[in-house]
């Protein structure tokens, strides 16, 4: 078996997985496939779940950056609900599950404490993104899932693809994504909610020069402190007994 059947023979299960814990909310998604949710999100959850397939994503987006031909040569071009039922060992339970996502109730977006989690964690959600994004956006950068920013004319991936991605980053967010996907299936929306709706190279570039902005006033910062440390008389007291202590040991070895 190659390296590339052998990776791709984990990706079915480590789907499933994902797709058991988050179904709640990936069932009220638009834009599924057929039967299987937007190829986006399923390649967007493996590249995260099994790190090793991106060896091969980057090599196939250069063939073909059709996301459903992608899905489909990674074999996960299939309906996970008939998946799970086939591997459940009672088929009514899993047929109770679907009837109880329909009646679900939804989780009002005018509760205070639901509002106030959702700010906490997406304040989070930035740099998560920007570093996954930065370690991958070779292969981003080529997917042909795209939409327009609703701020700018700059590009960002799919909605799909970013929550997906984020989802599995990110735990948390899955108990956030079943109540806002039970008011609007529209991915492109909750992104906004979620203050990810912007183009990652360009926040990239602000973080990177943000950092280094900050590194160079904690340097400026330690040399003023050294300054004034250097005109209180205690402070030159302890710097010239270590400097007699140097000065003895450097005697002592050059006498030996």
């Amino acid at each position: 078996m190659s390296n590339f059947e052998a990776i791709k023979a984990t990706l079915k299960d480590k789907w499933l997985d994902y797709y058991q814990d988050n179904q709640l909310w990936i069932l009220k998604m638009s834009g599924w496939c057929y039967s299987h949710p937007p190829s986006s999100l399923i390649l967007g959850v493996i590249s995260v779940l099994q790190p090793k397939i991106m060896r091969y994503l980057i090599p196939m987006v250069e063939i073909d950056n059709d996301g459903h031909n992608i899905v489909n040569e990674l074999g996960l071009n299939f309906d996970p609900r008939s998946e799970l039922k086939k591997q459940s060992e009672q088929t009514e339970v899993a047929e109770v599950l679907d009837q109880s996502l329909v009646s679900e109730s939804v989780i009002s977006l005018d509760n205070k404490d639901f509002l106030y989690e959702i700010f906490k964690i997406k304040e989070e959600l930035k740099d998560l993104w920007l570093d996954y994004f930065q370690d991958h956006q070779y292969w981003l950068s080529r997917h042909h899932c795209c939409v327009k920013c609703s701020s700018s004319e700059e590009r960002r991936p799919i909605a799909s693809l970013l929550l997906g991605v984020m989802s599995v980053i990110e735990p948390r967010l899955k108990d956030y994504l079943i109540p806002l996907y039970g008011l609007n299936s529209s991915g492109e929306e909750i992104v906004k909610v979620l203050n990810l709706d912007f183009r990652p190279q360009t926040e990239l570039e602000k973080r990177d020069e943000e950092r280094k902005l900050a590194q160079e006033a904690t340097l400026l910062e330690g040399s003023n402190i050294i300054a004034l440390l250097s005109e209180d008389p205690a402070y030159r007291a302890v710097q010239e007994g270590l400097d007699e202590i140097r000065a003895y040991g450097k005697k002592q070895e050059n006498s030996s």
